[in-house]
């Protein structure tokens, strides 16, 4: 768990204990299988790891990246470690730059709607701290609602939105405003500064 910048000189440092059956864990961004291997020998079990910011109060989502080395049990032992501040999800090598976006970065985005909606509600009469408890809360309640139901979001948009209602219309503002292309664009941003930095 160090910056990019030190990770070669704590192999470094690291190689000479290294010994069977000990797995390493990565925390340390845009470092790929293959430079442990190069630092520490390809023999050895390495589990890249990413959680988000939300592991301070044990609500982040970590993904996980275990090369061919690592066994069933130490993908399990890294589970136990990362549900102790949030979910986990393994997935494979070639998904871990858009999970960066989408599980690293957007909570970034997230904090950026929550401020609009409370700055918005200001805007309109509602005292500050009010006004962000319920987008807050909103927002809480909203993606448990998605995950519990299984349904498709859009789908869930449908039972919010009336045929003439109020709802719709805001709906259809942010569509016109390019809000969902917004978000699509702020993901592309991010994995492809993430590619920059990974080289490629």
């Amino acid at each position: 768990a160090v910056k990019p910048q030190q990770m070669e000189e704590l192999l470094r440092d690291i190689k000479p204990e290294m010994r069977d059956g000990l797995l390493v864990i990565s925390l340390t961004p845009g470092k790929k299988h293959d430079y442990y291997a190069d630092h520490l020998g390809g023999n050895i079990p390495v589990i890249l790891s990413m959680p988000n910011i939300n592991a301070k109060i044990g609500a982040s989502v970590t993904a996980l990246c275990p090369n061919g080395r690592v066994t069933p049990e130490m993908l399990e032992d890294a589970k136990a470690v990362f549900t102790a501040v949030g979910s986990v999800t393994v997935i494979a090598a070639d998904k871990m730059t858009i999970f960066s976006a989408l599980g690293g970065a957007a909570p970034a985005f997230v904090y950026m709607f929550i401020d609009a909606l409370a700055t918005a509600g200001v805007k309109y009469g509602m005292p500050r701290g009010m006004a962000q408890q319920v987008a807050c809360d909103m927002l809480e309640g909203s993606a448990q609602a998605v995950r519990q139901s299984g349904e498709h979001p859009r789908a869930m948009m449908d039972q919010v939105t009336s045929p003439g209602g109020t709802t719709i219309e805001g709906v259809h503002r942010l569509a016109a405003l390019g809000f969902e292309h917004a978000v699509h664009e702020a993901v592309r941003a991010v994995i492809e500064k993430t590619e920059k930095l990974e080289g490629k």
